[in-house]
């Protein structure tokens, strides 16, 4: 994801989320609920947290597959030829592997095999306050 989509995905959360929680009544007017009361209302961590969650869940997924399933061919899958270098590559393995050196993760394809020791992982990835800040 870059920075712009991430930006984007969060408008339309808050945007969402005023729609679901309404406005506020302060005597005879009605205002918008700041992005603050909407994140006190809602008590979850913000979309972008969870879909690295949801990524980094998926990972471990892939990895226990099979090797003739499809996705696990795909996700194992090398590009052939080269690539401008005009900007960074936005691909998905290059932003789960961003966020698991977040958490300090290494050898993560051979973690990811071990199903409890994932799940630590995903546990503790929940609560770590670095993951949702790039």
């Amino acid at each position: 994801m870059s920075r712009t989509d991430k930006i984007m995905i969060r408008i339309y959360e808050r945007k969402i989320l005023r729609f679901i929680f309404g406005g506020i009544q302060e005597k005879e007017t009605w205002r918008r609920r700041s992005n603050f009361e909407l994140y006190q209302s809602y008590k979850v961590s913000d979309i972008v947290n969870f879909i690295k969650l949801q990524r980094i869940k998926w990972a471990g997924h892939v990895v226990r597959m099979d090797e003739n399933r499809t996705t696990k061919q795909v996700f194992n899958a090398q590009t052939i030829g080269t690539q401008r270098k005009v900007r960074a590559n936005l691909r998905w393995i290059d932003d789960l592997e961003k966020d698991l050196l977040v958490l300090r993760t290494k050898n993560w394809r051979i973690l990811a095999r071990r199903r409890l020791a994932w799940k630590r992982l995903v546990e503790k990835a929940k609560t770590h306050p670095g993951l949702s800040s790039h």
